[in-house]
């Protein structure tokens, strides 16, 4: 059974991961760390469990063509498929993380694929008669998506597979940049001070 502690003891490890993999971006290739932030929202929809659900999500390019993917997705009630859980709909949600990188860049348009964790909770789980015996899990995730870019605007859509239930989903929305660096407006200082010149 997955706890409370052992939900707070991979947050700790994901993050500390995270910071790790961050401050190593900086160090090799600072120009390119947080080129692109956008911010986005859409939904998604779990083709095993019928279930329609609502996400937000912030993803930060870290190197040439890899990003990071922070994403919280909520299921309101929604009548699940195994029997006797069918009399009350079950409500969940989901925080997640994913490092995806582009295997095509045509322009604007982007495919990519990931891998990443989940840790889901069950809210509910009190409502039924028989209380389920996980209501928080951990498990591994991977993505397969695309993307178009359109000045500002960004939308994507997600084909996923969790491995911990063996659910498929699919998902799209839009997002918007938040900062977007400018690489051509990169100077050097050579170029930014004109050395004076002396005639002797």
């Amino acid at each position: 059974m997955v706890t409370r502690r052992r939900i707070k003891q991979f947050a700790v490890f994901a993050g500390l991961f995270i910071a790790l993999f961050i401050h190593k971006a900086a160090a090799n290739q600072r120009n390119s760390l947080f080129s692109n932030v956008t911010i986005g929202l859409g939904a998604t929809y779990n083709l095993n469990t019928k279930a329609k659900g609502v996400l937000g999500r912030i993803d930060t390019e870290v190197f040439p063509r890899t990003k990071l993917i922070a994403e919280y997705t909520y299921f309101p009630k929604y009548v699940s498929t195994i029997p006797e859980y069918e009399s009350v709909g079950i409500s969940e949600y989901y925080i997640q993380g994913f490092l995806a990188f582009n295997i095509i860049e045509y322009k604007g348009f982007k495919t990519f694929i990931g891998a990443g964790g989940s840790a889901s909770k069950w809210i509910n789980n009190n409502e039924f008669s028989r209380a389920a015996s996980r209501t928080t899990n951990l498990s591994g995730d991977a993505l397969l998506g695309v993307q178009q870019q359109i000045k500002k605007i960004n939308l994507f859509s997600e084909f996923r597979y969790n491995l911990f239930w063996g659910e498929y989903h699919i998902q799209a929305g839009i997002g918007i940049f938040l900062y977007q660096k400018n690489k051509s407006s990169k100077k050097s200082l050579a170029d930014a001070v004109a050395c004076p010149k002396f005639n002797f």
